[in-house]
């Protein structure tokens, strides 16, 4: 909720700045170089007579681009995914790891709406490589996988400029299709072919980007 009245406040101040400076255009120039990225962090647990239950993870994906046109930019986004559940019963334990590591090149292209606000689209080609393994009790040949995922995507945003430095940027949702390949153990098991679009509360995300020129 919070997400979603930052972003309302995005838009706000957008129009207002529009209003005040009706002759100004949003512009990001040629030449400029653009530094951004986000972390997230998660961890829980839960216990009672007979169990405990316990999740951490953390996510990782700094993002650079180059604008090669005034408001056009090519960038790389590179990724990385950790997270860890551990289940335990007095006679039992669990434990799930998964590591993925993500490189997404991309292009973003800002529409001008005022001197500070603007509308923009970014198209990502993506690869995801993720690695799991469950882990047993007296476990002999504890089960691993592999899951190689290739993407495109199409996304969506708003981005106000703080200053000539700094932009406050919002990701509204996502349309993707997305190829994957499941491996078990080296052994091919399954592939999956899936077309997805998404939009809400819950696929707005805040960032900062930071302009180098």
């Amino acid at each position: 909720m919070k997400t979603f009245i930052l972003t309302i406040a995005l838009v706000f101040f957008g129009f207002v700045a529009g209003a005040q400076n009706e002759s100004d255009k949003f512009l990001i120039e040629k030449g400029t170089w653009s530094l951004g990225g986000s972390v997230g962090v998660n961890s829980n647990n839960s216990d009672n007579e007979n169990s405990e239950y316990e999740n951490f993870g953390f996510t990782l994906r700094p993002q650079a681009g180059y604008f090669i046109n005034d408001n056009l930019a090519a960038g790389l986004t590179l990724g990385y995914h950790y997270s860890r559940n551990k289940y335990t019963r007095p006679d039992e334990l669990q434990e799930a790891t998964n590591n993925a590591f993500t490189i997404a090149p991309y292009l973003q292209k800002y529409f001008a709406i005022s001197g500070s606000f603007s509308f923009n689209l970014t198209g990502f080609l993506e690869y995801t490589r993720s690695t799991s393994k469950n882990d047993y009790d007296n476990c002999l040949n504890c089960q691993k996988d592999t899951r190689n995922l290739y993407g495109i995507a199409l996304r969506p945003g708003l981005s106000y400029l703080l200053s000539d430095k700094f932009s406050l940027d919002a990701n509204l949702g996502t349309l993707q299709y997305s190829h994957s390949e499941f491996r078990e153990d080296g052994i091919d098991r399954a592939t999956t072919n899936s077309f997805a679009f998404s939009f809400g509360l819950s696929n707005i995300y805040l960032g900062l980007t930071f302009y180098l020129n």
